[in-house]
C-alpha cells in the first residue's frame, strides 16, 4: 500500500433540473472524503484521456492507458459491479448485490439473528500448570465444559509445538461442542517491518502459528487481535512502529484481508486495552502517563469501522479487556483529579452502545487485575463483582469472557474448590444465567419459592414503638404502606397472646404485602441429640399457629442463625455438632416445617461478622470465629447440598451485618486493623455466592452503634449503608430495614424525622431510585 492511500472511483449522478454532475469520492492520508463533482455540466477533463469528466465514469485513468467511451481503462473495468476490478477480481459475473470480499468472491454474511455468532460465556485457563492436562478429559470441571460457548487461548499456547497438548484442546472443544479463540497480535510493530508491508507481513507470521491447528485437523473459529492499533500507532505500546492514525488502519486492514485470503471463515475480533485510551470527553485512567495516541478511542473505532466497510472487512465482534480496579476506580491512578468521580462503568456502557449501534456484538473481559496479583479469593471476589455491578449498570455484553493473565489464580481445576478459576467461571454462569440483572430470579409469587421470588422492600421494626397498634390507624405511615413488601416479626411478637394479630393479617392482606417472620431453625434449648431437628421445629410452629388462627398465614419464616446455635464452637450454650450434624438436623427442621406448612418460604439467615469467610477471620477473631474458625463459603455450600439433596430448597437468604462492621468503624480485639479489610467486598462474596445458587440474596440495612444511640444515629447510618453497597456493586434481592435494638424508639409518623417509617421511606427513595 502507497502512502497516499488507495482511491475508488464512484459514479455520482445528481440529477437536477436537467443537469448531470459526476465525481470522484477518493479516501487519502487524512481520511478525509473529496467531492470533486461540480454544481453544473462539467468541462474539464481530469485524467487527460479524452472523455469529459461530466461523461467520465473513470476519471482517474492512469496516463499511460487507454480509456473506453465510458472513460475507464482496461484495468478499471468492473463488469460485475461488485467493486472489485476486472484485473483482480478471482470471480467474475457474481451476481449484482451479492456480498464480496476483496478478492471478488462471494462474502459469508452473518444474518441479522446473528446465528453464527456465539452470545455466550467464553473461558481462557489460566497459564498454570494444569492448563496442559485439563483437555484430557472434562474431570473436575464437568459443569464448566458443559455450559461455556468457548475457549480462548493465546497464539504462543497454540505456537508452541507440543502438538499432543494442541491435539488435546482440538478434540476436546470438538467433544463438548465449545469454539476455539485465539488471541493474536495483528498489527505487530517492531517485531516486523514498519512499513507498507506491516499488515502483510504481522498475518504471515501469525498464519505460521494458527496453521499447527489446522495441520491437526481443527480450525479457528474465533481470531482475537489484542490492541493491534497501538501496536504500531505513534505514543501506542513500547515498541510501536511510529505510524499515524491512517497507517496504523491501512495496515490493520491488510492484516485482516491477509488473513481471511487464506482463511476466509475465520470471525476476527478487536480486543482493546481500554483503560489506556481516553474515550470521549473521558480521560485515559493514567493521566500523566504516556497516552495511547492523541485520538479518543471512539473516534479511532469509527475511523477503523469506515475503512473496513471500504473493502467489505469488518470485525466479527468488539471484546473489550478492562480489568475491574480500572472500572471501580480501586486502582491507583495519576491523575490530578479524584478518578473516584467519574464513572468508569458508564464509559464501558457509552462503548457497548457504540458497538452494537453497528450492529456488532459487544463483549467484556471480567477479572481483576488487584486480584490476580493478590490471592485466589480476591481474584474470584472482585471478578463476580465486576459482573454484577456491570448488569446493575444496566450493561448486556454479547461475549462474557472470564479470564486471567496475571499470578493467580494459581489452578484452573477442580470447578468443586473454592477460588479455582473454573469455580470463578461456574459462578460466574450462575449470575450471568439467572437474570440479565444478575439478581436472581424473578417473578410475582409470595409462597417464597425461589422461581417465584420477587425483588423486595421488608420492613421489620423493634418493639419499642408499640408496633401492633400501627394496625389500627395507618394514616400516619400509609404511603410507606404502599412502598413494602413484606412487614416482619420476631416470633415471640407473634406468640405473644397479648397481640391481637386480627387487625394485622387484616392490613397487611388488604394492602398485598407479605408476613415474615423471624424465628431461630434448629434450637439449641430443644435437645442435643438427633431429634433436635424435629423437636425444634414442633415448637415454632406452635408459636406462628396464631398467625393462621388470625386469618392469616406465614409467608417468609426466616431462621436466625441456626448452624451457629448447634455447632461446636458457636453460640454460647451450643450442642456441640460437628458441621454435618447441625446440618442434618436444620434438613430436618425443614422438613418438619413444610410437613405442615408446605407453601412456607424458609430463609436462611446468617449472623455474618461472626463468622471466617473467603479465608478472612471473623470481625473479632478469635472471641467470635464460630464454628471454631470453619469458613462459611464452606459451611454454605455444605448446607445449600444437603437440603437440596433432601428436596428441599432455601428460598432466600439473608445476611445480618450490621454497618458498622460493614464499614470497619465498629471496634474490635482484632491485633491487625480491621478498618484495612473490605468488609463490603466480603457482604457482595457472599451475594455472589448465594446467587451462584439460583437463591434470592437478602441484606439487613440497619446500624448497632446507631441502634445503641439515638433515633437520628440510626436512621443516618442505616441510609449510608444502603448507598455504600449500591455503590459498592451490590444488589440484594431483599432489602431489609430492621431494629433488634432500643433505637428508633417510635414508628410512626412517617413525616416525622427519625421514626422507623420515615426511615422506611426514605430507604425506598434511595432503593427505587437506583433500580
Amino acid at each position: 500500500m502507497d502512502g497516499n492511500g488507495r482511491y475508488i472511483c464512484l459514479l455520482l449522478v445528481l440529477v437536477m433540473l436537467g443537469g448531470v454532475g459526476a465525481g470522484c469520492l477518493g479516501i487519502g492520508d487524512d481520511d478525509v472524503p473529496h467531492d470533486d463533482s461540480g454544481d453544473g455540466p462539467p468541462v474539464s477533463d481530469a485524467d487527460m484521456d479524452g472523455i469529459v469528466d461530466g461523461a467520465d465514469l473513470c476519471v482517474d485513468t492512469p496516463t499511460n492507458e487507454t480509456a473506453d467511451s465510458d472513460g475507464c481503462s482496461a484495468s478499471q473495468r468492473d463488469a460485475d459491479g461488485d467493486g472489485v476490478f476486472d484485473a483482480d477480481d478471482l470471480c467474475p459475473g457474481t451476481p449484482a448485490g451479492t456480498p464480496v470480499k476483496a478478492d471478488g468472491c462471494e462474502s459469508e454474511v452473518e444474518d441479522d439473528d446473528d446465528s453464527e455468532f456465539d452470545y455466550g460465556n467464553w473461558l481462557q485457563p489460566a497459564a498454570v500448570p494444569d492448563k496442559y492436562t485439563m483437555f484430557n478429559s472434562d474431570d473436575g470441571w464437568e459443569s464448566v465444559a458443559a455450559n461455556i460457548d468457548a475457549l480462548s487461548f493465546p497464539i504462543a499456547k497454540i505456537k508452541d509445538n507440543r502438538n499432543n497438548d494442541v491435539s488435546a484442546i482440538i478434540n476436546f472443544t470438538d467433544a463438548h461442542d465449545i469454539e476455539l479463540v485465539v488471541v493474536g497480535g495483528g498489527t505487530l510493530g517492531i517485531q516486523t517491518n514498519c512499513d507498507d508491508t506491516n499488515g502483510e507481513e504481522s498475518a504471515r507470521r501469525e498464519l505460521i502459528k494458527l496453521q499447527h491447528i489446522y495441520d491437526l485437523g481443527g480450525e479457528v473459529d474465533y481470531l482475537s487481535l489484542d490492541g493491534p492499533i497501538s501496536r504500531v500507532i505513534d505514543k501506542g505500546r513500547n515498541g510501536n512502529c511510529g505510524f499515524t492514525l491512517n497507517q496504523s488502519i491501512e495496515e490493520l486492514v491488510d492484516y485482516m484481508q491477509a488473513i481471511h485470503a487464506e482463511h476466509p471463515d475465520i470471525r476476527i475480533g478487536w480486543l482493546p486495552n481500554l483503560p489506556n485510551w481516553a474515550y470521549g470527553d473521558y480521560t485515559r485512567y493514567h493521566c500523566n502517563r504516556e497516552g495511547w495516541s492523541d485520538h479518543t478511542f471512539d473516534y479511532v473505532l469509527e475511523e477503523l469501522f469506515t475503512a473496513l466497510a471500504q473493502v467489505n472487512e469488518s470485525f466479527a465482534y468488539v471484546l473489550v479487556d478492562h480489568p475491574w480496579g480500572y472500572a471501580s476506580a480501586t486502582h491507583i491512578a495519576d491523575c490530578n483529579y479524584d478518578v473516584t468521580t467519574v464513572d468508569w462503568v458508564q464509559r464501558l456502557i457509552d462503548l457497548e452502545m457504540q458497538v452494537k449501534n453497528h450492529s456488532l456484538p459487544f463483549g467484556l473481559i471480567y477479572n481483576s487485575e488487584l486480584g490476580g496479583v493478590s490471592s485466589n479469593a480476591e481474584f474470584h471476589n472482585e471478578s463476580l463483582a465486576y459482573i454484577t455491578a456491570y448488569q446493575n449498570h444496566g450493561g448486556s455484553p454479547d461475549v462474557r469472557m472470564i479470564n486471567s493473565w496475571y499470578t493467580y489464580p494459581t489452578e484452573n481445576l477442580p470447578e468443586s474448590e473454592p477460588y479455582t478459576l473454573t469455580n470463578t467461571m461456574l459462578a460466574a454462569l450462575a449470575i450471568l444465567e439467572n437474570g440479565t440483572n444478575g439478581n436472581g430470579t424473578n417473578g410475582n409469587g409470595t409462597n417464597g419459592t425461589a422461581d417465584e421470588f420477587h425483588f423486595a422492600n421488608w420492613m421489620h421494626p423493634n418493639s419499642a414503638g408499640n408496633k401492633a397498634a400501627m394496625f389500627n390507624e395507618t394514616e400516619q405511615w400509609d404511603e410507606t404502606l404502599a412502598g413494602i413488601d413484606a412487614f416482619g416479626f420476631f416470633i415471640a411478637e407473634v406468640a405473644n397472646v397479648r397481640t391481637n394479630l386480627t387487625p394485622i393479617v387484616d392490613v397487611l392482606r388488604a394492602n398485598d404485602i407479605a408476613i415474615a417472620v423471624e424465628g431461630g431453625g434448629t434450637l439449641n434449648f430443644a435437645g442435643c441429640n438427633d431429634q433436635n431437628g424435629e423437636q425444634s421445629a414442633i415448637r415454632e410452629l406452635a408459636k406462628i399457629q396464631r398467625v393462621y388462627d388470625a386469618g392469616g398465614q406465614v409467608d417468609y419464616f426466616t431462621m436466625d442463625g441456626p448452624i451457629s446455635r448447634v455447632i461446636a464452637g458457636g453460640r454460647d450454650n451450643n450442642c456441640g455438632f460437628t458441621l454435618n450434624q447441625s446440618i442434618e438436623e436444620l434438613v430436618d427442621y425443614m422438613q418438619t416445617m413444610h410437613a405442615t406448612y408446605p407453601d412456607i418460604g424458609i430463609g436462611l439467615l446468617v449472623n455474618f461478622p461472626n463468622w471466617a469467610y473467603g479465608g478472612i477471620e471473623a470481625y473479632q477473631c478469635n472471641n467470635t470465629n464460630w464454628g471454631n474458625g470453619i469458613d462459611y463459603h464452606d459451611v454454605l455450600e455444605a448446607a445449600i447440598t444437603a437440603v437440596e439433596a433432601a428436596g428441599e430448597e432455601f428460598a432466600y437468604f439473608i445476611a445480618d451485618n450490621p454497618w458498622g462492621y460493614a464499614s470497619g468503624t465498629h471496634n474490635s480485639v482484632c491485633s491487625h486493623d480491621v478498618s484495612e479489610i473490605d468488609w463490603l467486598g466480603q457482604i457482595l462474596a457472599l451475594e455472589n455466592q448465594v446467587k451462584g445458587h439460583g437463591i434470592p440474596f437478602g441484606l439487613t440495612y440497619n446500624s448497632e452503634l446507631g441502634g445503641n444511640s439515638d433515633n437520628a444515629s440510626f436512621h443516618n447510618e442505616t441510609l449510608a449503608f444502603i448507598l455504600a453497597y449500591q455503590a459498592y456493586g451490590g444488589s440484594p434481592d431483599i432489602r431489609n430495614i430492621e431494629s433488634w435494638y432500643p433505637y428508633p424508639t417510635e414508628n410512626r409518623p412517617e413525616e416525622e424525622p427519625y421514626t422507623f417509617s420515615n426511615l422506611m421511606l426514605a430507604a425506598i427513595a434511595i432503593l427505587e431510585s437506583d433500580e
